[in-house]
């Protein structure tokens, strides 16, 4: 499974502080645990090869980004359980986490993204990048 990465988080995959991705669902099937995966950044006619890795972990995902709130939970569970992420230590945590320098950069981002107060959707985690 490719993933691509917009310029402001290549070097932080590259880097290997950034070790997961949020995504919306698709179409195609996102990544298992155990999946190998491939990252890639720049124009989708010439991407530039960043690195592979072996998926360690999928889980759903909402952010509530009005409520300043993150739920996971595992994905053969179909609804969600009050949030587990709410407090600003465990937001910032988070966010950074993901590659943004707070929890408000990454709620600005996402609002502006996805243009909605509510994304659900998948983290995909993974290990040290594979030389």
């Amino acid at each position: 499974v490719a993933y691509s990465f917009k310029a402001r988080f290549a070097d932080l995959v590259m880097a290997g502080t950034k070790r997961q991705t949020i995504r919306a669902p698709r179409k195609s099937a996102h990544a298992k645990a155990g999946s190998p995966l491939t990252f890639y950044t720049g124009p989708r006619m010439k991407p530039l090869l960043i690195g592979a890795s072996k998926c360690t972990e999928v889980l759903n995902v909402e952010l509530d980004l009005e409520a300043n709130a993150v739920t996971t939970w595992a994905p053969d569970k179909p609804e969600p359980p009050s949030a587990n992420i709410n407090t600003t230590r465990a937001l910032h945590d988070f966010a950074t986490a993901d590659g943004f320098e707070n929890w408000s950069d990454m709620r600005d981002w996402f609002l502006e993204t996805h243009d909605a107060p509510i994304f659900r959707g998948l983290i995909i985690r993974w290990g040290a990048l594979s030389a």
